[in-house]
């Protein structure tokens, strides 16, 4: 009985284990700056970690990586057991409601990794959308349609509004001549009033008249023996002993007011609003028809100030009106030198397109004032029947927002005239050389982007445009991260981005008899070291996924990219000083540590001198890259000691680890040798 006992307890206990090691998960060291270095493989399993590459976590405010583990019945070798299926999860999509706006094409779960988009539509005309926000990452809207990859796990989607900003359309300067006068003068009709408003766009006007005024001064003057001054181009309202007072008649709605010029005392208030209002007097409280101020925002008024225009400007709200009353209500005047107004009703223009031979094209009534036109029937052409072809390139002047009424005309550039890039050369100083060309910088200038649209591609895709190439990219930013361009602007998941391709800039590692072996010292783009984690079987010989002869990551170097890069020039590209001669590789582990090339020798410090950042184009392209400094992490061709799917990496601290072949955000920083 005690020895069966025992056998079922060793039984029990045997169980007990088997089941621990099923729960045990792959042991990963992951680094501080976004890289992750294999440790250990401990799991009689051969399924690959879901998380690898889809995951990120944030260390120090800034994104990482996570590394990809595997487990294998044996450290260093790949199991060939069948794997199990995909589980696709679903998780919540969480708002709040709001009478202001309504959220349209959201559902309320999805697939990780599935594409979520929607819609923000305002019902408030009063306000506008501040921001929209996936738990803490900002979305950018694309024609009002916002996108993410849904992540693993439930997400909270905020939507802030703001009072929509008050747009100031109609400006008005005062100017009124003093001639020999030494003092203000005293308006007497309100004809003498109204031409004292000067409109600054009089195909804008919004003054139709002044229908009634009271006290109201033409100039201004002030002070006494040395600090006496009289100056013209200003309205006086009131004096010391009475309040002085306008009402302006307006075609518009208005709600707003912009007042500049100068303050008899800070303590000076005024009252403004609609002058048919019951509320109007000599003080009482603020309301909501009239808006009261205190003038303390403008300079009080002195022979200094006014000799030197220190005019400062103030705003002032309140419920719109047509018939507009401005007063001072304690005695203390006001000096108005310019009067802007703020409308509900948005004024709206004709914006007319013309060909070259100023056919017209298309006229775009009713576009409202501030908005950006855009041009939307047939690709303008240009045919003399001479024998030559001729490009469209854009509009003259440059495409802006609308302020009055406006004429574009076609602009044309002939085929053949175009200006090559600078690709073609060679440049070469002290410490590196340009040569190739690949996409690389944002273009964030509209009056450029607006012209790319309408020209045809060259080679590569690219677009040629005043003698330099553009390449237009839909983003593809890992793990939706809240990535950004050098200028701070979000990139977002599926949106078109225009891209400068400019030379690429090597580091020169070594010369020797007119041969340069260089390094790029910035990372293009993203690729995997390889597509997968299978064995084959090439000539007899087992091969690895992290084999660099037979990686696809050597492939594409050598095809795609070199093909891209060196579109222009190859002649002077040479087979590299490697064992496979290919005109594009990668260094090995062990060049990162050759202090001849500038690198650190200590393999297990952080070094800057393995630093490489990442390229505005490789973010928008699947780089990770660290968001404090923009350093990426890259492959070498070196395969893992330890692993048979990882290879050599340097990360983003500089320093020297193993990474999974599958690493799609992992960037490339090639190398090449050129000769003369």
């Amino acid at each position: 009985m005690k020895c069966k006992n025992l056998i079922l307890a060793i039984l029990s206990s045997f169980i007990l284990l088997i089941s621990g090691c099923d729960e045990q998960s792959d042991i990963t060291s992951s680094s501080s700056d976004g890289s992750s270095s294999i440790s250990d493989i401990s799991s009689a399993s051969s399924s690959k970690d879901s998380s690898s590459e889809g995951s990120s976590t944030s260390q120090g405010g800034s994104s990482s990586e996570t590394s990809t583990s595997l487990d294998s019945s044996i450290s260093g070798s790949t199991s060939t057991s069948d794997s199990s299926s995909t589980e696709f999860k679903i998780y919540k999509v969480t708002y709040n409601l709001s009478s202001d706006y309504e959220i349209t094409g959201l559902e309320k779960e999805y697939e990780a990794n599935s594409l979520v988009t929607f819609s923000v539509v305002l019902k408030n005309d009063q306000k506008e959308i501040e921001s929209v926000k996936l738990d803490t990452t900002t979305l950018t809207a694309n024609n009002n349609i916002y996108s993410f990859s849904m992540p693993n796990h439930d997400v909270v989607l905020s939507i802030s509004l703001k009072e929509k900003e008050m747009l100031f359309s109609n400006k008005y300067d005062i100017k009124y001549d003093l001639g020999t006068r030494k003092t203000a003068y005293k308006f007497t009709t309100t004809e003498e009033v109204f031409n004292a408003f000067s409109s600054s766009n009089p195909s804008n006007n919004i003054i139709n008249e002044v229908s009634s005024f009271n006290t109201v001064y033409g100039g201004g003057s002030g002070g006494s023996g040395e600090n006496k001054w009289y100056a013209g181009d200003m309205i006086k309202f009131g004096t010391t002993n009475a309040n002085g007072y306008i009402v302006l008649e307006l075609n518009q709605d208005v709600n707003a007011i912009k007042i500049s010029g100068y303050s008899y005392v800070p303590s000076a208030t005024i009252q403004v609003g609609d002058s048919k209002s019951s509320l109007w007097g000599d003080g009482g409280d603020a309301s909501a028809a009239l808006a009261t101020m205190k003038l303390d925002g403008l300079n009080e008024v002195s022979k200094e100030v006014v000799a030197n225009k220190q005019i400062k400007t103030i705003d002032v709200s309140f419920d719109a009106t047509r018939s507009l009353k401005i007063a001072t209500i304690n005695k203390k005047p006001l000096f108005l030198t310019a009067i802007e107004f703020a409308t509900t009703e948005i004024k709206t223009f004709t914006v007319t397109w013309k060909n070259y031979n100023g056919d017209i094209l298309e006229t775009d009534n009713d576009v409202p004032y501030g908005s950006k036109p855009s041009y939307d029937g047939e690709k303008p052409i240009k045919d003399l029947s001479d024998g030559r072809e001729y490009i469209f390139a854009g509009w003259t002047p440059n495409i802006s927002n609308v302020t009055c009424d406006m004429t574009y005309t076609a602009r044309f550039i002939e085929k053949g005239e175009e200006v090559r890039p600078s690709g073609e050369a060679i440049k070469i100083n002290d410490e590196y050389i340009e040569y190739g060309l690949y996409p690389q910088s944002y273009v964030k200038d509209t009056n450029i982007t607006s012209v790319l649209e309408n020209l045809p591609t060259d080679i590569n895709n690219w677009i040629l445009y005043n003698g330099e190439y553009y390449f237009k990219k839909v983003a593809k930013v890992y793990n939706n991260e809240s990535y950004t361009f050098n200028d701070g602007t979000s990139i977002v998941n599926g949106k078109e981005y225009y891209f400068k391709c400019e030379p690429i800039r090597w580091k020169i590692l070594n010369v020797s008899n007119n041969e340069y072996k260089l390094l790029s010292t910035i990372l293009l783009d993203s690729h995997v070291f390889h597509d997968n984690y299978d064995e084959r079987t090439i000539d007899g010989s087992l091969v690895y996924s992290n084999n660099y002869q037979y990686s696809s990551i050597r492939s594409y170097l050598n095809d795609e990219f070199l093909n891209t890069a060196f579109a222009l020039n190859s002649n002077n590209l040479t087979a590299n000083d490697d064992s496979y001669l290919d005109k594009i590789s990668l260094l090995d582990k062990d060049d990162y540590l050759n202090s001849a090339y500038g690198f650190e020798s200590d393999a297990t410090n952080k070094s800057s001198s393995r630093e490489c950042k990442v390229s505005e184009y490789a973010r928008a392209n699947g780089s990770w890259y660290n968001t404090n400094n923009y350093n990426g992490s890259y492959w070498t061709k070196t395969s893992s000691t330890e692993f048979n799917y990882s290879v050599y990496n340097i990360n983003g601290s500089g320093y020297i680890s193993d990474y999974a072949v599958d690493g799609s955000s992992h960037s490339i920083r090639p190398t090449i040798t050129i000769s003369f």
